[in-house]
């Protein structure tokens, strides 16, 4: 059996085929030579599905880095728009703030008088902005 199966791998699909005819389908050499024919489709579709999955590989690939340039590139033109409108709304906030100070009229103040301690005397020395001094005790 071994020997009809390692013939069978070396035959060309030509060969394969006469061989098969001549052979009753649910004879040994029959039945082997259809599980041949399975290996080689199975062994072509391998081949095949390999290749797909190679150019599949490549291709993604190449979209991931498309996606990324452009995720970076989002990226940069985000924060340069965000930077320059920050620029701008910190520009014209001053300009705001110009304005305000310039339409704003001077006040008067109101003062309030200091009132004299009962008993003393106004004068420059007895006007003070210093906390008394603590006194000590022994």
């Amino acid at each position: 059996m071994a020997d009809i199966t390692e013939e069978l791998k070396v035959k060309s699909d030509r060969d394969l085929a006469q061989f098969g005819e001549r052979n009753h389908p649910l004879s040994a050499e029959g039945i082997l030579t259809e599980k041949e024919w399975q290996r080689r489709l199975m062994k072509e579709q391998h081949e095949l599905n390999k290749a797909v999955m190679v150019e599949q590989h490549k291709l993604n690939k190449r979209v991931v880095i498309v996606a990324a340039t452009i995720s970076a590139l989002a990226g940069l033109f985000g924060g340069v728009v965000g930077g320059y409108t920050q620029y701008l709304l910190g520009k014209s906030r001053q300009e705001n703030c110009i304005e305000t100070t310039q339409n704003i009229q001077p006040t008067t103040q109101a003062t309030i008088p200091l009132t004299k301690p009962h008993g003393s005397a106004t004068t420059k020395e007895n006007v003070s902005l210093k906390p008394p001094p603590k006194e000590k005790h022994e």
